[in-house]
């Protein structure tokens, strides 16, 4: 994000002695931000107000970023935690779990085959991988119905798994 117009001037921390930029020191012009993924730099000096990072391999990943000004670096903000699951079609998993109807505006409906049920569960994510719902499926039963009214409109996404199966699609909430 950049920085925007603010009443308040920042605070600065510059040999160990803080000011708030009302003295006769100059201001610090700001330069970009680094943007970095579990605790490694992937962006310097980056002066867009959005970052998509391009990578593709399924794991959770720590993001934080450090604004950078012509002689300072800010402290690192707050970390955001990003899971990161990658749908891979094969049928073998396809034939196991069904997911239905997509789009939808207030259920789903997981179809299990009797293999795949035990201890399956659900989790659906917002567009930002935080999770919305967290599911236990019942594993004697083969169509479970998930209740999504309380959802608003937009695009999630929906991982069902167990410790042999898992698969993740995008659900379209309407």
């Amino acid at each position: 994000l950049k920085p925007k117009s603010i009443h308040k001037k920042p605070e600065i921390t510059l040999s160990n002695k803080s000011f708030d930029g009302s003295d006769d020191r100059e201001e610090r012009a700001f330069v970009g931000f680094n943007i970095y993924r579990n605790n490694g730099i992937i962006e310097e000096l980056y002066t867009e107000t959005e970052y998509h990072d391009t990578l593709t391999q399924a794991g959770e990943y720590t993001y934080f970023v450090k604004a950078i000004y012509d002689q300072c670096m800010s402290d690192s903000s707050n970390n955001v935690t990003i899971s990161l699951y990658v749908n891979i079609e094969n049928n073998e998993i396809s034939d196991k779990i069904k997911i239905y109807p997509n789009p939808t505006n207030d259920h789903l409906i997981i179809e299990l085959n009797t293999e795949a049920a035990e201890n399956m569960k659900v989790k659906i994510f917002d567009i930002n991988g935080c999770v919305v719902e967290s599911i236990m499926l019942n594993p004697s039963t083969v169509k479970n119905t998930i209740n999504l009214s309380n959802l608003n409109s937009g695009v999630y996404f929906i991982n069902v798994s167990n410790k042999e199966f898992q698969r993740t699609e995008k659900l379209l909430v309407f």
